[in-house]
């Protein structure tokens, strides 16, 4: 064999491996919410939020903004995942890994009837490393190595609401998604050869849609209703490997795609007790079988289809604002399927079955500006059964490996909003 078709080879090996590792660091790899207001509530927000921040949930609710309006939303998030990564029946943890999300956005009312928006939010900013790994899938590793993966998702958004009676509002959000991808990991490349890997792709992706209507059909009543256009995002960039201490690394242009799933939400909220209570649930599915049925690499001229065979995510979520004097007080609860599959489990991935979260929240005002605090506990925890030839010493690609997955998260989020007088 020469050089070039080892090196060839040894690449598109790589690939088909390399894949199951950073393809995400959760199953379901979207933000619940944006704005500390809505993230109080359960991550509710499509029939009652109006601030800037409605350009993600709905952007039929700008139409509530009055004049001009500016926001900004920033969420530390706080993850441990454990997964049995050392070999079946293990247990490892991440330790706590902490990532952000963002988001700005501004509006303005050009007449009445219509608002105009922009901006932009870090929708998916997960990550995870197992440090000081020296045992994976069985084998013992030559001397300590860290494992880490990262995925995430930004878009720039353009919306605009209009107000077609007194009881309906539409609106419609265009969207430009980039995505970045990248693991640093050891990998078994041929049968008892494992060395250090290196990835890193990112790239844009044609635009997107988000459309909703919001319908009042009295004025303490208002009911929401979203679509979500499925976007693919390309990306390119490289994948390197060093066979053996000494060696120059290998290196050749990676190209692949993620997709961000069609989506759909359904929203109620009601004012009681002289508007002093607000309480709201949701119903919401992203349709991730469709579109993260499998992820294409390219890698060395070779093609490499690697099924990821996620399932449907169902979400309900319930939420409550009291104004306390002229302070709010929020709660919420969010109870969401997994789309992890157990056969196809990956150590980046949360569990199997039921994910729950738990929010709470206030907020305070000064001059113009409205400042909102929430704070969020989420968990999920399943075992999973061995699966005949998935998880085995000479398998390239080691999935659905038997031990317990579980996922700890905790959410503390902070947003300020301008409303020009």
């Amino acid at each position: 064999m020469n050089f070039r078709h080892s090196k060839r080879l040894a690449l598109g090996l790589l690939a088909l491996s390399l894949v199951h590792w950073p393809a995400v660091a959760r199953a379901n790899p979207e933000a619940p919410a944006f704005d500390a207001r809505a993230v109080g509530m359960g991550g509710t927000g499509l029939a009652f939020l109006d601030s800037p921040a409605a350009l993600f949930h709905n952007p039929a609710n700008l139409v509530g903004i009055k004049r001009f309006e500016a926001s900004v939303s920033a969420t530390l998030i706080g993850v441990d995942l454990a997964a049995p990564v050392r070999g079946d029946g293990t247990t490892s943890h991440t330790g706590l890994s902490l990532a952000p999300l963002v988001l700005v956005g501004a509006a303005r009312r050009f007449s009445d009837r219509l608002v105009v928006g922009f901006g932009a939010y870090l929708n998916t900013g997960y990550g995870g490393r197992f440090a000081n790994v020296t045992r994976i899938a069985g084998y013992d590793l030559a001397s300590p190595q860290d494992q880490s993966a990262l995925l995430f998702i930004g878009e720039l958004s353009l919306p605009v609401a209009y107000r077609m009676s007194d009881k309906l509002d539409l609106g419609f959000s265009l969207r430009l998604p980039y995505g970045r991808q990248a693991a640093s990991v050891t990998q078994e490349i041929y049968p008892d050869a494992w060395v250090p890997v290196q990835q890193s792709v990112s790239g844009f992706g044609l635009p997107g849609v988000l459309v909703g209507a919001t319908y009042r059909p009295t004025p303490n009543l208002a009911l929401a209703l979203t679509y979500r256009s499925k976007v693919v995002i390309q990306m390119r960039g490289q994948t390197s490997l060093t066979l053996s201490d000494g060696d120059v690394p290998l290196q050749s242009p990676t190209r692949t795609s993620w997709s961000v799933p069609h989506a759909l939400g359904f929203g109620v909220a009601y004012h009681a007790l002289s508007d002093r209570l607000l309480t709201t649930a949701e119903l919401r599915v992203q349709f991730h079988r469709e579109a993260n049925r499998e992820q294409v690499l390219r890698v060395a001229d070779e093609r490499i289809v690697v099924p990821l065979e996620w399932k449907n995510v169902y979400s309900g979520r319930i939420g409550a604002e009291w104004m306390a004097g002229d302070v709010p007080l929020r709660i919420g609860y969010n109870l969401s399927t997994s789309a992890s599959r157990a056969r196809a489990m990956q150590s980046f991935m949360p569990p199997p079955g039921l994910l729950q979260a738990f929010y709470a929240g206030f907020g305070i005002s000064v001059a113009d500006f409205e400042l909102d605090f929430a704070v969020s506990y989420s968990f999920g925890s399943q075992e999973v059964p061995a699966v005949d030839g998935r998880c085995l010493l000479g398998e390239r690609v080691k999935v659905g490996c038997a031990g317990r997955y579980a996922v700890r998260a905790g959410w503390l989020a902070f947003s300020v909003r301008y409303a020009a007088p």
